[in-house]
């Protein structure tokens, strides 16, 4: 898969998205599409940070067993292990593959189980599993998106709280059987749409928050949407939170969604999947009111009659140009000339 079309996703979002699923220091979180490692330097900071600093046991802890990832593009995995590096953290955790590949599932599964196959008895599980996942994967249809949730959700702990960056109409758009059993054995919870400016390439996106080895089906989905993030396109800067408006901004959003307050804001709505036609799978953009002028009425009366009288709008259009210009009364008043609808005597 050379050459894949990578959408990094912006600091701020890599945050809020931690927060929605309430990732916390004693969780484990993992990334099966990890880029660069954005999701992860940001939960191994603010970890850390939880932890007391970077000194702490619990910090050593976080870095060396609390941090897993994937990654298949070779020069992005190693931007990824440098990135961790930086942050001081090695890179035994990043493993450079496949994610819907057999040896990716089969090391993902080793993460979670002490024998490396899924089972539900929980005195099977290891000790660092995973508990928590924050995923952006590539959006394009061939690089197949929606098989690489399904491997991850497959290979996870079942109740496990998910965090997917995808663009708004993905799951209505893409494969329906694999989408079907997604929602089958994953249950979608919340949409949060972002603002259309997330992204410079021009991605409308969405939060897609699952949770593994359940079903969405007779669930209904809690969406909303933030049309505003507060940031501003600098000149060769991006855009940038200059006026420090997301803070505030964020807090409000995490708690309404924590709430499911749907009197927050006019945006909030629960909607009902239709799992069998693979629709109500985004979240719903109102309809804009339908407005007519009393011009554009008119004009309708005057092209139907017109229709009914088989006279041609071209040429009537053109007789009244003649008309107004050729047989309306000129009247020059110093330097102003008027043209008069009145014919000249």
């Amino acid at each position: 898969l050379k050459g894949i079309v990578r959408v990094f996703t912006p600091d701020h979002i890599t945050n809020f998205m931690y927060r929605l699923i309430n990732v916390h220091m004693e969780d484990s979180v993992f990334d099966g599409a990890c880029g660069s490692g954005g999701f992860l330097t940001k939960a191994m900071a603010n970890m850390m940070q939880e932890s007391g600093g970077s000194s702490t046991n619990e910090a050593k802890e976080i870095k060396k067993h609390r941090l897993y990832g994937i990654e298949i593009d070779k020069r992005v995995y190693a931007l990824a292990a440098a990135n961790m590096m930086i942050h001081k953290d090695g890179r035994t955790n990043i493993f450079h593959g496949n994610t819907m590949s057999e040896e990716a599932q089969k090391w993902i599964r080793k993460i979670n189980w002490k024998n490396g196959d899924k089972t539900d008895n929980l005195s099977d599980l290891q000790k660092y599993r995973i508990t928590k996942v924050l995923m952006n994967p590539p959006y394009e249809k061939k690089y197949k998106p929606i098989d690489i949730l399904n491997a991850v959700f497959d290979n996870v702990p079942n109740h496990t709280d998910a965090a997917v960056l995808l663009p708004d109409h993905k799951l209505e758009k893409g494969p329906k059987l694999k989408v079907q059993r997604l929602l089958k054995h994953n249950r979608l919870t919340k949409i949060i749409k972002l603002p259309k400016e997330t992204f410079s390439e021009g991605v409308s996106v969405s939060v897609f928050i699952f949770r593994t080895g359940e079903t969405t089906e007779k669930h209904e989905i809690f969406t909303c949407e933030i049309q505003k993030d507060g940031l501003e396109t600098i000149k060769n800067q991006g855009r940038q939170d200059i006026k420090n408006k997301w803070p505030n901004i964020e807090e409000f959003w995490v708690k309404t969604i924590e709430k499911l307050d749907v009197t927050a804001d006019k945006s909030c709505k629960w909607i009902t999947p239709d799992l069998k036609n693979n629709k109500n799978l985004s979240f719903p953009i109102p309809e804009k009111p339908f407005k007519i002028s009393e011009d554009d009425f008119m004009k309708k009366v005057m092209d139907y009659q017109m229709f009914k009288q088989k006279i041609g709008v071209k040429e009537f259009n053109e007789n009244v140009l003649k008309e107004i210009i050729y047989h309306s009364a000129i009247i020059e008043n110093n330097d102003e000339i008027t043209i008069s609808s009145q014919k000249r005597i």
